[in-house]
């Protein structure tokens, strides 16, 4: 990679991190969207017998619709009702 297309790759990755996040109208998608998705991890947990063997802590997607992943086990899951950060459960 010569050095002038290793700058255009560069300035392309900052101008991402300054990227604001989602507007707030998409969030209630993405909640739903993060809702789906951590279903379709659990039900491959249960295709792969996972949770036969131990109860591994898995990464999930926050359910408020930030998208970042949340390391629970299914049981705190389940008890939880979802998967939140710290501060994200809705009241």
């Amino acid at each position: 990679m010569s050095a002038v297309s290793f700058l255009r790759v560069g300035s392309f990755y900052r101008g991402m991190l300054r990227m604001q996040r989602e507007p707030p109208d998409i969030r209630p998608h993405a909640a739903e969207a993060a809702r789906a998705a951590n279903a379709h991890i659990f039900a491959l947990e249960e295709r792969l017998g996972v949770r036969e063997r131990d109860e591994p802590e898995i990464g999930l997607f926050c359910e408020c619709g930030c998208l970042e992943v949340v390391t629970v086990t299914r049981t705190r899951y389940e008890a939880a009702g979802g998967a939140w950060l710290d501060g994200h459960k809705p009241k």
